[in-house]
């Protein structure tokens, strides 16, 4: 998917949103094709993470660009500017996912507690550089970003 693509159906629905009765059935069915649509590859929580880190709601483009990377299962962390710790977290996340292993195989292969392992996949915590290794060697892959923002 191209991010246009994303971005011209985010923006027809939000079309009919604003034209639609709110609490209404169609306005509810609408929604839900919306939510549909946005969140079938990209998930809920990450996008509340990058929203919550960049200390905003995410704009239309934001949000497209977003649909489009978890679409075309590319990294999420290159479409916007977030901090370095967020970036670690979500590459950890879509690494674990890629290769289909749970938060607990992650935490069994490194030593590292499963809860440690999930608030690392959401920059709720410090890790060391080791444990960061650690962590991205289980998932065997090699995170390839600059830190600055």
């Amino acid at each position: 998917m191209k991010v246009q693509t994303a971005l011209t159906k985010i923006k027809a629905y939000d079309a009919k949103l604003a034209q639609t009765l709110r609490g209404s059935e169609a306005f509810n069915q609408i929604d839900d094709a919306y939510d549909a649509f946005v969140y079938r590859y990209l998930r809920p929580r990450d996008a509340v993470l990058i929203s919550q880190q960049l200390g905003r709601p995410l704009t239309t483009l934001e949000l497209a660009r977003l649909v489009t990377a978890a679409y075309n299962q590319t990294d999420l962390t290159a479409t916007l500017p977030l901090t370095p710790e967020v970036k670690l977290g979500l590459a950890l996340k879509f690494a674990r996912r890629q290769r289909q292993l749970t938060q607990q195989d992650v935490a069994i292969q490194t030593g590292i507690t499963q809860s440690q392992v999930a608030k690392a996949e959401t920059a709720q915590t410090t890790l060391s550089l080791s444990n960061w290794q650690a962590l991205f060697k289980a998932v065997d892959f090699v995170p390839a970003f600059q830190f600055g923002r």
